[in-house]
């Protein structure tokens, strides 16, 4: 649905639109859009990444690309911003630079980067190991702040077994702890959970100027 607004708003501006889409999302209704000149599937960058960084160099030659839009699951989004570098130089990708993107895609480094900058946010613990969860959870009270249990990096599959921290069943929050599998290569974090209502805000930048900004009560299930 993303894709397809851009896809739409770029179009209605006189641009000449393609767009692509990761296996298996062959028939997404995107291509389908009446903006869209061609439609490519490519390979998954978090699986075949020299394949897929192919696929984007050949289309952007075969077509004369000059600005990429991405409109990816957060899962990707690193990929993408890592790619300007690997460009010809006239061409532009719509994200945040690599090294930017890598630290607000990680929960834990972005926190930091809101606890450096002097805002208030939810206390987060980092966990790369088992020991990591026990140092912090020691001597939190039941009664006080609950803390939920997410991967560092965005992983869909991971969200529906949730269980709010800290419990007076030890051993059952051990065991939850345990089947996170926690390391260096796949972190997780231990994040305040936030009262209700919730909100949420959506900004765009174009060249260090502020060009839109949405601020909007959010769906808790997102």
């Amino acid at each position: 649905s993303k894709a397809s607004a851009v896809a739409r708003a770029v179009g209605r501006d006189g641009h000449k639109v393609f767009t692509a889409e990761i296996l298996p999302y062959r028939y997404c209704h995107t291509r389908y859009c009446t903006y869209v000149s061609k439609h490519y599937v490519l390979p998954r960058p978090m699986v075949q990444p020299d394949e897929w960084e192919a696929a984007i160099q050949a289309i952007i030659e075969e077509q004369g690309i000059d600005l990429i839009i991405p409109c990816t699951a957060p899962v990707e989004s690193s990929a993408y911003a890592h790619l300007r570098e690997r460009l010809p130089k006239h061409v532009r990708v719509f994200a945040f630079d690599g090294e930017i993107s890598d630290e607000l895609d990680n929960k834990f480094t972005f926190n930091q980067a809101l606890v450096k900058a002097g805002l208030s946010c939810p206390e987060t613990g980092n966990m790369e190991s088992l020991e990591d969860a026990l140092e912090f959870f020691e001597g939190k009270p039941l009664d006080g702040k609950k803390f939920i249990v997410k991967p560092a990096v965005y992983d869909p599959k991971a969200r529906t077994e949730i269980l709010f921290l800290p419990i007076s069943d030890q051993q059952r929050q051990l065991e939850y702890l345990k089947s996170r599998n926690a390391s260096k290569e796949v972190p997780y974090v231990m994040q305040e959970v936030l009262e209700e209502p919730e909100y949420g805000s959506y900004a765009v930048f174009n060249k260090g100027v502020l060009t839109g900004f949405e601020f909007f009560e959010s769906a808790a299930s997102c």
